[in-house]
């Protein structure tokens, strides 16, 4: 039997890295090194969300390309093919284009595109995302959750 991915093991299908926000939905014991775990999909795609909102916020606006950067820094990845990936993944997506991370087709899109990159595989649901998606509502930052 093949094993899932690392991200969708661990219920954080964006590779959030473990820091000290003390994120809604974690798992108690948090036994993967480097990634959060969280106790179900929903709780991972919601740190996501309120993740990428801050990151927009903090740059008054945010292009996919800008978002990627700081996502996945070029220390850490190839940062313009994952953009590419992102962007191949939804031809509604281009580097250049605004993020509204509140509007929730374009944050479903995103999210999907940037877990196929983290994970090589399309893992999630429209569901799934909508329900995370719903529990960030009125979440704006990470530092809502620190307890």
């Amino acid at each position: 039997m093949k094993t899932l991915p690392r991200g969708i093991r661990n219920n954080n299908p964006l590779n959030l890295i473990r820091t000290s926000t003390k994120w809604l939905g974690l798992k108690e014991l948090q036994g993967d090194p480097r990634f959060c775990q969280f106790k179900t999909m929903e709780w991972g795609i919601r740190a996501a969300i309120i993740n990428i909102r801050s990151i927009c916020k903090r740059n008054h606006a945010c292009t996919i390309a800008q978002l990627i950067n700081i996502w996945a820094p070029s220390f850490e990845n190839n940062t313009q093919a994952y953009i590419k990936r992102v962007c191949d993944y939804c031809p509604t997506l281009k580097p250049d284009t605004i993020i509204d991370p509140y509007n929730f087709s374009q944050i479903h899109t995103l999210i999907c595109a940037m877990s196929v990159v983290e994970n090589g595989n399309d893992y999630l649901t429209e569901d799934v995302v909508l329900r995370a998606f719903r529990l960030a509502r009125g979440n704006s930052s990470p530092k809502e959750d620190n307890a």
